[in-house]
């Protein structure tokens, strides 16, 4: 696996606390269960969303290398200026996948009345110097906002929680239901 972008230790350090929810302390990093839809995991990456990687034979490092180049820099979390909250949407990215964790960002901005470009599936850099440019009370509405999302995206499941976000972020007569249910649910928007 080559590097497109180089890694920092700040992004690394990130990257191996997110490992570290995956594979607690004692824990074998592979491991089967019949009962995941994931399959065969390592390092937190299951075979079912890699069919491409051989993910019993990953070294931590190689599980690094995934994690950065498939959930991190597809979707220029790198970009952020806060390491800390590039860690909490990276996370968000490998548990409900980077599609997701970029709708929910996407819709987050949208309702923030910043531009988002809804033609481009995953984060564009305009839209994470959206996020870098969100200060004070702006900033922390933003991080709710994208909190509660995720509880929708869980709530709600995957792919329906996807679809609604995406017709609102698509459709002009969308967006005030959206707006409508945010703002009965979080905060003043």
């Amino acid at each position: 696996m080559e590097w497109k972008v180089e890694l920092t230790p700040q992004w690394r350090a990130v990257i191996e606390e997110i490992i570290s929810r995956e594979v607690p302390p004692g824990k074998s990093p592979v491991e089967y269960n019949p009962n995941d839809p994931g399959g065969l995991t390592a390092w937190g990456l299951s075979q079912a969303a890699h069919p491409d990687i051989d993910v019993a034979t990953l070294t931590k490092d190689d599980a690094i290398r995934v994690y950065w180049s498939r959930y991190i820099t597809p979707t220029n979390l790198h970009l952020l200026d806060d390491i800390k909250l590039g860690g909490r949407l990276a996370d968000f990215a490998v548990v409900c996948g980077p599609g997701a964790m970029s709708y929910a960002v996407k819709t987050t901005l949208f309702l923030l009345n910043k531009p988002v470009n809804t033609s481009v599936r995953l984060l564009t850099a305009d839209e994470v110097r959206a996020i870098n440019g969100l200060k004070g009370e702006s900033r922390e509405a933003f991080i709710r906002m994208v909190n509660s999302i995720q509880g929708l995206i869980f709530w709600m499941g995957f792919v329906q929680a996807r679809r609604a976000m995406a017709e609102a972020l698509a459709n002009p007569h969308r967006r005030p239901f959206l707006k409508g249910w945010i703002r009965a649910r979080i905060w003043e928007v």
